[in-house]
């Protein structure tokens, strides 16, 4: 957390806990405020400081102890956190999957990954249960795999949270581009509607 604390945005993503949870801090803890030609600026939610959730006080406690003035008290972090200017690089919240290089031949290559990960699943709820225990260098999806240039990037634009089930599902809405190719692709090679 210390990333969004410092203004330290430029290389954020390349953090593996950043790039896990961007689009869920996005969602739920921060809020984008204006954009710049080479970052965003944000603030805190407000609902962030009062939340009973669970991670969202986690996060919250977190970022509390974090801050560098550690005499202060609670309150004055929390004001001191409203009131800090803060950026975050332009891809934060994942508006669409970032694929840099062979645009093509990645997209080919996530696509067979989420075919994979339809293989696992229970054919008749269509859901895919993903754990370490189907990750791995000797398995099917990679670590590599996950990155947010590949199915880790998917997450807050193919892949949404369905707050009814709290699991992911395949988002068929308001696409972006790459996003979009990669889901026309998915429905060409299963043949069918996907949910």
């Amino acid at each position: 957390m210390n990333f969004i604390l410092e203004d330290n945005y430029v290389n954020m993503m390349a953090n593996n806990l950043i790039a896990a949870y961007h689009v869920y801090l996005k969602e739920n803890v921060i809020e984008i405020s204006d954009t710049d030609e080479s970052y965003t600026t944000f603030k805190f939610r407000e609902s962030f400081f009062t939340s009973d959730d669970y991670f969202i006080k986690i996060i919250r406690d977190v970022m509390l102890n974090s801050v560098t003035a550690k005499q202060l008290s609670v309150s004055k972090k929390i004001s001191l956190l409203k009131t800090k200017p803060n950026k975050l690089p332009k891809q934060f919240g994942n508006l669409d999957i970032f694929i840099a290089d062979n645009k093509d031949g990645e997209i080919e290559h996530i696509c067979k990954q989420l075919l994979n990960l339809l293989d696992l699943a229970d054919h008749s709820t269509y859901v895919v249960y993903l754990d370490d225990s189907k990750i791995g260098s000797c398995k099917d999806i990679k670590h590599s795999d996950m990155k947010p240039s590949r199915i880790g990037g998917l997450v807050g634009n193919l892949l949404i949270l369905d707050t009814a089930t709290n699991m992911l599902k395949i988002n068929n809405e308001n696409l972006p581009i790459t996003a979009r190719k990669i889901l026309k692709e998915l429905k060409k090679a299963k043949g069918r509607r996907l949910l």
